[in-house]
């Protein structure tokens, strides 16, 4: 990554809201649908552009368009894409969701990243990371701590398409589509028990060769709603991502390495956080 987008990155996790509006719990602008021309670039309604290119996209998940960020080089050097907005916020938020899809080059990456402030103090964040090119639009979820935190009044979410440091900076190719982004909140509705939560998901084979049956053993009697699974490496990257529908799914990884990895599972309510190991 070059020194620029360093700055850039860095300025944004002490970012403050420096225009106090009215409380509100919702994105602005959040399916991108209202664009307006900001100099020389179309740019969605309450974000801004910063860095690399941006593209309105006329391929939205379910409305008309889509932000899309690639890595651009004006002539000197790689420059990652990179959006972000800041907006009011009265209450904590347990997860940003959304659809992504995205070209990842190799030894490349691009993130989604949630900021929660309590004045000028960064007071929660979480972030999405993909290292893996997403060919269709599939659905992302950030997962925000509530533990100790007493106040909120602002977020912040960027998204930055084309950013590794370790391998010399962005790659031309990298691009990030982002749409249809939402808050879930906390309801006050009483969290289960680490126990209870293990109990209620049932991931077997386990040691697994790469194909394995997620079973949800919750007191329903079908899964009425999509279950967002995502399953990360021992780094934290995250390598598949789906959805079930079914009280017991086959989910497959296709060219999954041997190791040890994390399988997620959200829900309506509650999260469920699994360990299998591939051999």
């Amino acid at each position: 990554m070059n020194w620029k987008i360093c700055l850039v990155l860095f300025s944004l996790l002490f970012f403050n809201l420096s225009v106090r509006l009215s409380a509100q719990d919702s994105i602005p602008n959040a399916s991108f649908e209202n664009w307006s021309i900001i100099g020389s670039n179309e740019v969605p309604d309450n974000w801004q552009f910063l860095s690399g290119k941006i593209v309105k996209d006329s391929a939205g998940y379910q409305s008309n368009y889509a932000i899309k960020l690639e890595v651009y080089n004006p002539g000197f050097e790689n420059n990652s894409g990179l959006a972000k907005t800041g907006f009011p916020l009265n209450s904590l938020p347990s997860t940003l969701k959304g659809f992504v899809k995205c070209n990842v080059m190799p030894n490349d990456t691009v993130y989604i990243e949630f900021l929660c402030y309590s004045g000028n103090s960064l007071v929660a964040s979480g972030k999405w990371i993909s290292t893996s090119s997403i060919t269709s639009y599939a659905p992302f979820s950030v997962s925000i701590d509530s533990s100790g935190i007493t106040s909120i009044d602002s977020a912040v979410i960027i998204l930055t398409s084309g950013c590794c440091s370790t391998f010399g900076g962005a790659s031309i190719g990298t691009e990030l589509v982002v749409d249809e982004l939402e808050l879930n909140f906390y309801t006050g509705i009483k969290e289960k028990s680490e126990t209870e939560k293990k109990n209620e998901i049932l991931i077997y084979p386990n040691p697994t060769t790469g194909t394995f049956t997620l079973s949800v053993r919750t007191g329903q009697s079908a899964v009425s709603n999509k279950l967002q699974i995502y399953i990360y490496d021992i780094f934290g990257e995250l390598v598949h991502l789906t959805e079930i529908t079914d009280r017991n799914s086959e989910i497959k990884i296709p060219k999954m390495s041997k190791g040890i990895y994390f399988v997620k599972v959200n829900n309506k309510h509650n999260e469920y956080i699994k360990k299998i190991i591939c051999q």
